[in-house]
């Protein structure tokens, strides 16, 4: 059935109910076909919606569903509601959240459509727009469940990396710690590149085989210049995995004189990629960076802001990230160079940066992981991948969804951003 826009007095649609404060994914207890003024139960299983608005019908809510599959975790068992135009019957006692996309996905996805996907098993690629456009969903373990599942997805041989040299900075907890453990199971020699030696030698016993351990701290950039020379010292490494990371609450200057945030995110990894010269480099971003427009540094500092809040100062540098990458890409395309997203996923430094945001979406969170698999498969995967594109779940994924940060995203920008950034890295060359 088409979702009308004009009139929308003879529709009811079903809606999953959502926990309000947790943002939970929920099973459905009694969910249903839709017809016209009619609901017909067709017993449990797992769905999504997304809150549909547009201008010309004032307020109103078209929910769009998405049928998942029957495998998806969850966290709390409600009833169903129904919405008839602006008004909305409760069958059981629920919390509403809905997320906002576009009318024009909406007429392009009708219910017929979605219906039609289900049966014939191509559900989880539309679904897959839709997590994508939510970003909650996109990014939630819900999102990692549906898209490991797609028939797509690849299944790595356990030796896909056997013989190569795999850099990992920041490998001692996290995402870090998971994409060294992932890549040394697909047989590679990790180089674990961490600022403490005795918690990074534990990591390379428990990882077992033969690895190597790099001390250093990152937000120094005589301390990185020497650990590349040290790493280089054994051959070019095949793949450099870009880590390491911190949001800081104040501002904290490098022994270099830059501020932190700027310096581990930024400038050491563009140092790191003029100094090592791997086949693949892999750079970890963050979601945060779809918040954070391009600063042209040529007329505001980034590492002076005006007001200094640690987790904006963070966003910043993580759309710096993105932006160096896909200047990279343009100037060496003999070289893959990515910047990815993991995902919200449940770490240490997640749990201590943003206690808030790790309390709420909890039930959500994906695993450290999860989160690290799209890391070890850009390490591995023989496939043909185009170079400088921002990837989450084995996906290449929209660098901006608002206007105002895809706006300042020019060429010219990014190559004022390279310039800052070799400019500042130049005395360790």
């Amino acid at each position: 059935m088409k979702i009308p826009h004009q009139n929308l007095r003879s529709v009811l649609v079903p809606v999953v109910a959502v926990t309000s404060v947790q943002m939970s994914v929920v099973q459905i207890v009694d969910v249903v076909t839709v017809g016209n003024r009619s609901v017909t139960a067709v017993g449990p299983v797992f769905m999504v919606v997304l809150g549909v608005s547009d201008a010309r019908i004032g307020r109103a809510l078209v929910p769009v569903i998405v049928v998942l599959m029957m495998t998806v975790p969850v966290v709390d068992v409600v009833d169903v509601i129904v919405v008839d135009h602006r008004h909305m019957a409760a069958i059981g006692p629920v919390h509403v959240r809905m997320f906002v996309v576009s009318m024009g996905l909406a007429h392009e996805h009708s219910l017929a459509f979605v219906a039609k996907s289900v049966w014939n098993g191509d559900v989880t690629s539309f679904a897959d727009r839709l997590l994508d456009a939510s970003i909650v969903g996109g990014f939630s373990r819900l999102g990692y469940a549906l898209r490991s599942r797609q028939s797509s997805w690849e299944s790595l041989p356990p030796d896909s990396l056997a013989g190569q040299r795999v850099v990992v900075t920041g490998p001692t907890s996290g995402i870090g710690r998971a994409a060294a453990e992932r890549v040394a199971a697909l047989g590679a020699t990790v180089v674990l590149v961490g600022r403490d030696a005795e918690r990074t030698g534990r990591v390379a016993d428990a990882l077992g085989g033969d690895h190597e351990v790099v001390v250093c701290d990152v937000s120094n950039l005589e301390s990185v210049a020497e650990s590349c020379a040290a790493i280089t010292s054994s051959g070019i490494p095949d793949v450099v995995v870009h880590n390491a990371g911190a949001l800081l609450h104040e501002v904290v200057r490098t022994p270099q004189g830059f501020e932190t945030t700027m310096a581990v995110h930024v400038l050491a990894p563009h140092l790191v990629t003029r100094l090592i010269a791997a086949p693949r480099s892999i750079w970890v971003a963050s979601g945060g960076m779809y918040g954070a427009s391009l600063v042209d540094p040529r007329r505001r500092d980034p590492m002076t802001p005006s007001k200094y809040d640690g987790t904006r100062q963070y966003a910043s540098a993580k759309r710096f990230q993105v932006a160096l990458v896909q200047e990279w890409a343009t100037r060496e395309p003999d070289r893959f160079v990515a910047v990815m997203h993991p995902g919200w996923a449940d770490t240490p430094g997640v749990r201590s940066s943003l206690p808030g945001f790790a309390k709420v979406t909890a039930p959500i969170l994906r695993s450290a992981d999860e989160g690290a698999d799209t890391i070890a498969w850009l390490s591995a995967t023989e496939r043909d991948l185009p170079s400088g594109e921002f990837w989450c779940d084995r996906e290449v994924r929209p660098r901006h969804r608002l206007p105002s940060t895809k706006k300042s995203d020019t060429e010219d920008r990014r190559a004022a951003v390279f310039g800052w950034a070799d400019e500042l890295t130049d005395p360790w060359t």
